[in-house]
């Protein structure tokens, strides 16, 4: 008897995580990284940092959206905007995520920001793969590992790795 009740409650957490990534349903996404940090981030972070005598405090607010064109696979776009001292910057992303097997998120996007003080604008296409933990009938949480590949040589030649904890509304 507790094989079967194990196996019903299995078969309805999956068909509550399946059921909000069919075609036609929206989401909405935050995410912290952790780690080296892009300067393309439509995630979330604040920090402070002693620079001689001055506290400097940089911070970052974004969010994500996307929309299932069919089961499993999204089209998402992300906006954010972050600030310290010298500098503000308006970060973009333009994507696609892909649920293998409805608990693996596989997202390919471009991404970059918009700086006035920089030379040169940055500009990634980055890689993306975790896993969702559905917590709700609406919600997951999405922990996972990221790599931004940089396509604008005048900004820097060199790739970003990041530790992502995403935070994920589905209706």
């Amino acid at each position: 008897m507790k094989k079967i009740i194990t196996l019903v409650i299995a078969f309805a957490v999956f068909g509550i995580a399946n059921a909000q990534m069919e075609k036609g349903h929206i989401f909405f996404e935050g995410n912290t990284g952790f780690g080296a940090a892009s300067p393309s981030s439509t995630g979330l972070s604040f920090s402070t940092q002693k620079v001689g005598s001055t506290t400097v405090t940089k911070y970052n607010i974004g969010v994500e959206a996307g929309y299932f064109v069919i089961d499993n696979l999204a089209v998402k776009l992300g906006v954010g905007y972050g600030d310290d001292a010298t500098n503000s910057t308006l970060g973009f992303k333009v994507g696609a995520k892909y649920y293998l097997k409805d608990k693996f998120p596989i997202q390919l996007d471009l991404n970059g920001s918009y700086n006035k003080v920089l030379y040169a604008n940055p500009m990634y296409v980055g890689l993306q793969v975790g896993y969702a933990f559905f917590i709700g009938d609406h919600v997951s949480v999405e922990p996972g590992v990221r790599y931004d590949y940089s396509v604008n040589d005048q900004y820097t030649t060199d790739g970003v790795i990041q530790l992502n904890l995403g935070f994920v509304i589905h209706l």
